[in-house]
């Protein structure tokens, strides 16, 4: 009988090749949203959300939730600040979803002739 590197014999080892360990989740589960997607989508309401609530829901410190706000802006979401709330918070929302944005594979790439990189 040989034995392999781990000191088992090489039916041993191949019978435990195909078994996975089980995660405990069911297969067709949801995903949760990303906390991207909670902040959209708390922002598309029609009354919108203030940095405390966006920072509260979302688990973040009130200069995060600035920071996504301004990442949205830049991704090409338009946002618009609404009044002060009676406490003299702004709220934020979202008036404009961003643009949509074309991916380029290496594949879709190479066919039309480009190698994906970009002049320096």
């Amino acid at each position: 009988m040989t034995l392999q590197a781990n000191g088992k014999a090489p039916e041993e080892s191949a019978s435990k090749l195909g078994s996975k360990p089980s995660t405990g989740k069911a297969p067709n589960q949801a995903r949760p949203l990303t906390k991207k997607a909670q902040l959209i989508k708390l922002l598309s309401t029609k009354s919108g959300a203030t940095v405390g609530a966006l920072a509260g829901k979302l688990g973040w410190q009130a200069h995060t939730a600035r920071a996504a706000l301004s990442g949205l802006r830049k991704a090409g979401h338009e946002i618009a600040i609404d009044a002060r709330t009676p406490g003299g918070a702004r709220r934020y929302r979202i008036v404009g979803a961003a643009p949509e944005v074309e991916v380029v594979t290496a594949s879709s790439a190479s066919s039309a002739g480009t190698t994906g990189r970009t002049a320096q």
